[in-house]
């Protein structure tokens, strides 16, 4: 169904999102196993553009014989490891990995998506039909995914925390819930005041209703 496709998005292709500042923008990454072999790099990653959020790395799985072939890791299971500059997949092998089925492109389904979490998790996971909650799952926790980039506990990260930030015309919470800081009455209408942040000062207003500056006084 058309419902169950281009839910998810290629960063490289969302221009409204970036790699928060501070965290490493993975792709090209070598992709490790818990063997502490290598299992392919990161060639994408795979976004859901409404909540602002990585799903997946893509990642180009070799089994040391013939191409490589692109395979979806869920980025809750996978771990920054910034000394290497590598990703490392604590609880999958390169055998369990070459296992996953491939799609072609960047487009998936939710009956794919269903598959990867059945076959990484070994049949867990009784909510995997409940699509508004799909997501919910550790699997799909960023936090997990740069608590090695963190001193403390990765459990201590704000819920907000995002791997991915909005640039352009990404909308943010400020944006959508402004602070009222007070109204003006235009006639019998009360119009409210948002705060706006400004980078630099802001040019007084004019003091006569006709644009004219107020004379000087002595």
């Amino acid at each position: 169904m058309d419902d169950e496709r281009q839910r998810l998005v290629p960063l490289g292709e969302a221009r409204d999102y970036e790699v928060s500042r501070g965290l490493p923008d993975v792709r090209g990454w070598p992709v490790l196993g818990s063997d502490g072999d290598t299992l392919g790099r990161v060639r994408e990653l795979l976004i859901d553009p409404d909540a602002g959020r990585a799903r997946y790395l893509v990642v180009d799985a070799s089994s040391g014989v013939g191409a490589s072939r692109p395979v979806h890791v869920p980025i809750g299971l996978a771990r920054i490891d910034r000394e290497r500059d590598a990703v490392v997949v604590p609880t999958v092998t390169t055998a369990s990995l070459l296992e996953l089925t491939s799609v072609d492109g960047d487009i998936v389904t939710r009956e794919y998506e269903v598959h990867v979490r059945r076959s990484i998790a070994g049949g867990e996971a009784a909510d995997l039909a409940d699509d508004e909650r799909f997501y919910d799952h550790e699997h799909y926790d960023e936090r997990r995914f740069a608590a090695p980039m963190r001193d403390d506990d990765a459990e201590q990260e704000p819920e907000d925390f995002a791997y991915l930030a909005g640039v352009g015309g990404a909308m943010t919470e400020r944006d959508e819930h402004p602070d009222v800081v007070g109204e003006v009455d235009a006639g019998q209408i009360s119009v409210p005041v948002m705060e706006e942040e400004s980078d630099g000062p802001v040019a007084p207003e004019d003091g006569t209703a006709g644009g004219e500056a107020e004379p000087e006084r002595r």
